[in-house]
């Protein structure tokens, strides 16, 4: 059993309408956080992570979920995310810290900013030596609004936002740049978050 084990829920709210924000250097990533805020989460315990995808996903859902772990492992340079051929068949359930991996739907996500949440990461850590690192991450993605896999401007890009997603999962918090992958807002139809932003690949480099 693990000492000091800490689940934080990281929510992340696409709107459909971004505000402007200014940056004020020219780095405008940030880290995941410890559950009282005073430390950043320093990346993956490990080198990498494997995750798996509910099997009721469609092969198109399943081919963007996997194109969006690649651009990370692409622009990068570093395999951190590996899709596992295994697929779990766990739906409308959210996340436990359990050993896995696992990237399901819900069919509502709770929130309370009055905003659109269509998707969640939920990031499990602990301390390690100096480093609180994360040992497990989940994503759930809200089955209430619609999804699409083409770009259209009826729904939300699902490559688009997962790769926002694995952004948290490798251990980012969101950006001030609003051209950047890891900005926290998106609207229908927007696919531009599914190529990374330098600014992503300058958090990524600062981490690993």
């Amino acid at each position: 059993m693990r000492k000091n084990k800490v689940c934080k829920i990281f929510s992340v709210v696409m709107i459909l309408v971004s505000a402007l924000v200014c940056p004020i250097s020219s780095n405008a990533y940030s880290f995941l956080k410890t559950a009282d805020g005073s430390a950043d989460i320093s990346g993956l315990k490990d080198s990498y992570i494997v995750f798996q995808s509910w099997n009721g996903f469609t092969q198109e859902t399943r081919w963007a979920i996997d194109y969006a772990s690649r651009q990370w492992n692409n622009r990068t340079g570093y395999t951190k995310l590996y899709h596992s051929a295994t697929q779990h068949s766990e739906e409308n359930k959210y996340p436990v810290q359990d050993g896995r991996n696992l990237i399901t739907k819900v069919s509502n996500i709770v929130n309370t900013t009055g905003n659109v949440t269509l998707m969640r990461t939920y990031y499990y850590y602990d301390l390690y030596g100096t480093k609180y690192q994360i040992y497990e991450s989940d994503i759930v993605i809200n089955n209430s609004v619609p999804w699409r896999n083409n770009g259209s401007a009826n729904g939300y890009d699902v490559q688009n936002v997962m790769t926002h997603e694995f952004g948290h999962m490798l251990g980012l918090g969101h950006s001030e740049f609003t051209e950047a992958t890891m900005y926290e807002s998106s609207s229908m139809g927007e696919i531009k978050k599914r190529d990374l932003h330098q600014d992503d690949l300058n958090g990524f480099n600062a981490l690993y």
